[in-house]
């Protein structure tokens, strides 16, 4: 039983008030069909919204089988629409992109029924009305009345106990009304129909009852409820539990059809919702590619970067922020004034770098403590260690040279007098500043690590037969990666004859001769690289000792005299001839590799040459001149100066003979602080008496007289290992800890030895890598963001054009909101409709993007590897990509926010007439 009781409905506009319905009195049975009838504007369409809970009465009371509607809430209304009442409309009001089936099940969807259920349903209801064979056509394929009977069905798929039919003839002919009303009465056998009309004709036919209205009241009702029906039509209404509601599912069904019918609007939205999309994918792909770059060289580049432990080096890190201060010297001159040049003090400038020199300069004491300390480093964080002592091998490797006649070839001469004797060369020429510089550019004699398998797994070795220089007699060659020597390092170590040498500086710098071409060899066989005979003597046999001299004014010394060079047929004492044991290049996939171009000793051959010079009398003697030197007085210092002499002559060009002196040091003017390019620097880093105290260390290491190691290089396994050797390193100067170090002693015991923090001088080490890598990722970092920055304007605007496409397809799918909250639909099922569309197309749009970007990825990868083999710079990762796609849906999701809040709030009456 419905009951309505004095229902008043009043429409507020502004300050006039219209009263569309005045007191509204009616009871209706449960099994009648009701037909009102009545002049437009009577309140006959009102009064079928208040009944089927679409529109809110102003006051009175609804009563539904006895309860009353003053409390419900939305969402009961919503429920009651969806389980309890079936609406049928004048204009069908069927949703144009589903199925004739898409359509009946919606209220079945809404009422949360299986699918396979709500199918099945939705079938049989289309049977009934005589349309099984057409469910999966569209509405824009019926006809008038079928589209009715559609509606019909639709209205009855949920079983409802009161089908409301507003003017369901008003657009079909009389044939196709007929039908349509005998199919109505056919439903009233069982339920409530009450059908709103403006044929009296069709009233009296099918209705059993009719109410007249006028003016927003009733006039005549032919079979009004009487008082003692009341107890036979009493029933309880319990609100259903399960509550109305949209699934998610149907939510994405709706939209992505709605999208789908509108197909090129869709695509262009997606298209121009991906470009900022492409924007901000392709700066992160380039700049995750590039780091990415970055982290596969860095294990590589750590080879050629390792963690170094100097007693003496220059700190990266120090200069590279120091360097920072030079772009503050213009804004030392003041403002400009009209009419004026002002000062710029460059002294000022200058003066404060030169206090900052000393800070560049790291020394390090390094002790037999702190190297035991390195040898407890955890050996699975390294894969490598290299231990150099300063030794100088040329002084004690001899080989032979073809010099110009009349000297002709000789058999034995030092490697650091030939050095000499090429420096001199150079000296005769234009390039002579730069002559002193030679051994900076050629490196010609290096250790290796102590690791033979981290060689192998870098190196190639190009000789057949060829292995790694384990043995005291044995040494290797590095060539570059493009398997070259420099023509001042062959020319060093007795490749070139005198003639061949001369011949190439002559090339480039004798503007008449321009050199020989038929003397300037263009490469050399393993062959010949690999039999070159070296001989390597002892400290005792390369220098003889003499009497002590003494030139008056000065306090030089000449105790020994150096064999730079033997004549043909005699040898030294003790020789030892050296193998090349292979010529090593990097393998194709290595960029930095641990060892440089040139003579690569074995760990045994430097710790024979320590041992040979142990007990040798000129490092015997070094150590004396150097603990006499510490005894005396400031002054007797400042004017004391030692070099140790060698003569040797050779025959340079005309006939000309050259004799010529050098240190057996290769110190060139160190005594004096140094001289040329690097002499001040020197000066000023090391103060005005690096000078003896560091030409002594110096010489006494050169001679390989110090077994205390002054460089030690350690090769991490990883960066991640880095950090931790690194780290390790760092607890030897927390002074806070105590150290345990674990040794074997001379007799082969393990000892343990606990140094405290006090008893600890700080070291530092270099880690210039890190300084480096850290640089350029910041670098890449500030560009990724402004780029970031850049794009996301793009992305804003997108963003925007996506809410106000959403607010458009709003008010085109007006009458669909209209249709789904009349079966029950809740706002937040409407909001969720368009949400979902937003999420949808921020969903492609970032698919769409991404696919962009990716194909991007791959052609610009191809481009730059034909110009460059330098593997992937460009590269999206997929976790990337996944935030990128998050920030699309939810940039969308945020555009559409306004438009959905605003379709959930729209009034479903005004929306059921939008197209009328």
């Amino acid at each position: 039983m419905l009951e309505l009781k004095n229902i008043v409905k009043d429409y507020v506009t502004g300050d006039l008030v219209t009263h569309a319905l005045k007191g509204l009195n009616v009871t209706f049975r449960k099994n009648e069909f009701v037909s009102i009838l009545g002049p437009s504007g009577c309140g006959k369409t009102t009064l079928l919204n208040i009944i089927g809970g679409l529109d809110r009465y102003t006051s009175g009371d609804l009563i539904i089988k006895g309860k009353s509607t003053k409390d419900f809430t939305d969402r009961d209304w919503d429920t009651y629409r969806n389980h309890s009442v079936g609406f049928v409309f004048q204009s069908y009001n069927l949703i144009s992109h589903l199925t004739i089936l898409g359509n009946v099940e919606l209220a079945l969807t809404i009422s949360g029924v299986s699918r396979k259920e709500r199918t099945a349903r939705a079938q049989k209801a289309l049977e009934k009305v005589g349309l099984g064979e057409v469910s999966k056509k569209l509405p824009n394929q019926l006809s008038g009345g079928q589209m009715q009977r559609v509606a019909i069905a639709r209205a009855l798929v949920n079983d409802p106990e009161i089908l409301l039919a507003d003017e369901p003839t008003g657009a079909l002919d009389s044939e196709t009304s007929v039908q349509i009303m005998e199919l109505l009465k056919e439903v009233a056998k069982n339920r409530l129909v009450i059908m709103v009309t403006h044929n009296p004709e069709l009233a009296k036919r099918y209705s059993s009852r009719i109410i007249s209205m006028k003016d927003g009241q009733m006039v005549n009702d032919t079979k009004p409820f009487q008082q003692n029906e009341e107890d036979k039509e009493k029933d309880t209404y319990d609100i259903p539990t399960k509550k109305a509601k949209m699934s998610l599912a149907t939510a994405f069904a709706l939209s992505a059809k709605n999208l789908i019918s509108k197909f090129k609007r869709t695509a262009l939205v997606v298209v121009a919702g991906s470009i900022g999309i492409i924007g901000i994918s392709a700066v992160l792909a380039v700049s995750y590619g590039v780091k990415s770059y970055i982290r596969n060289m860095q294990d590589d580049m750590l080879s050629g970067n390792p963690v170094e432990i100097s007693e003496s080096s220059l700190d990266l890190s120090a200069m590279m922020s120091a360097s920072s201060d030079m772009a503050k010297l213009n804004g030392l001159a003041g403002s400009v004034e009209d009419g004026k040049v002002n000062i710029q003090y460059m002294v000022e400038y200058l003066a404060k770098q030169q206090n900052n020199l000393s800070t560049y300069a790291v020394k390090n004491e390094i002790t037999e403590d702190y190297v035991d300390y390195i040898h407890n480093l955890p050996k699975e964080n390294y894969s490598a260690m290299k231990e150099e002592y300063g030794i100088d091998p040329k002084l004690n490797i001899y080989t032979g040279v073809d010099f110009s006649d009349p000297i002709g070839k000789v058999d034995q001469v030092s490697l650091t007098q030939v050095e000499a004797m090429y420096t001199s060369i150079i000296n005769e020429t234009s390039f002579a500043q730069f002559s002193s510089m030679i051994k900076m550019f050629t490196t010609t004699f290096k250790a290796m690590p102590n690791n033979t398998d981290y060689i192998e797994k870098q190196y190639d070795i190009l000789n057949e037969g060829g292995h790694i220089a384990t043995e005291e007699n044995e040494m290797m060659i590095v060539v570059s990666k493009d398997t070259t020597l420099t023509d001042i390092f062959l020319g060093q170590i007795g490749y070139l004859t005198q003639d061949e040498f001369v011949s190439i500086i002559d090339k480039f710098t004798d503007e008449e001769n321009h050199g020989n071409d038929e003397l300037s060899p263009k490469d050399f066989d393993y062959e010949t690289l690999l039999n070159k005979k070296f001989i390597y003597y002892p400290n005792n046999s390369v220098y003889e000792k003499r009497t002590l001299t003494t030139i008056p004014g000065t306090q030089t010394h000449f105790p020994f005299a150096y064999k730079g060079q033997l004549e043909n047929g005699t040898s030294l004492d003790n020789p030892t001839e050296i193998k090349i044991t292979a010529i090593l290049r990097a393998k194709e996939n290595v960029s930095y590799g641990c060892l440089e171009t040139g003579f690569i000793i074995s760990p045994a051959f430097q710790q024979k040459m320590l041992n040979d010079a142990k007990d040798s009398e000129i490092v015997a003697s070094l150590n004396e001149q150097k603990e006499a030197y510490e005894s005396l007085s400031d002054t007797e210092k400042a004017s004391y100066k030692y070099i140790v002499p060698y003569y040797y002559e050779y025959c340079y060009k005309d006939d000309e003979k050259k004799t010529g002196d050098g240190s057996a040091v290769s110190v060139v003017n160190v005594d004096t602080g140094g001289t040329g390019m690097f002499g001040n620097i020197l000066s000023s880093m090391f103060g005005d008496n690096y000078s003896v105290p560091n030409q002594f260390e110096t010489a006494i290491r050169k001679t390989a007289g110090n077994s205390l190691t002054n460089d030690i290089s350690i090769y991490p396994l990883s960066f991640d290992d880095k950090d931790l050797v690194t780290d390790y390193l760092d607890k030897w100067n927390n002074k806070d800890l105590s150290i345990e170090i674990n040794k074997v002693d001379s007799d082969g015991n393990q000892i343990t030895k606990v140094i405290k923090g006090e008893n600890r001088e700080d070291i530092n080490y270099q880690d210039n890598l890190e300084v480096v890598i850290s640089l350029i990722n910041t670098m890449i970092e500030i560009v990724t963001i402004a780029l970031i920055c850049f794009t996301s304007l793009s992305l804003v605007v997108s963003t925007v054009m996506i809410g106000i496409i959403t607010y458009v397809s709003v008010i085109e799918r007006v009458k669909e909101i209209g249709i789904i909250r009349s079966l029950g639909g809740r706002k937040i099922d409407v909001s969720n409709l368009f949400n979902v569309e937003t999420f949808l197309i921020g969903t492609s749009s970032g698919a769409f993007g991404l696919a962009v970007t990716y194909l991007l990825c791959l052609i610009i990868n191809i481009i730059i590897n034909n110009f460059a083999n330098v593997g992937t710079l460009m590269m999206l990762p997929w976790n990337y990509a996944l935030i990128v796609l998050g920030i699309s849906i939810l940039l969308t999701l945020i555009s559409g926010l306004i438009p959905a809040s605003a379709a959930a709030h729209k009034d479903p009456v005004i929306a059921l007439r939008s197209n009328d």
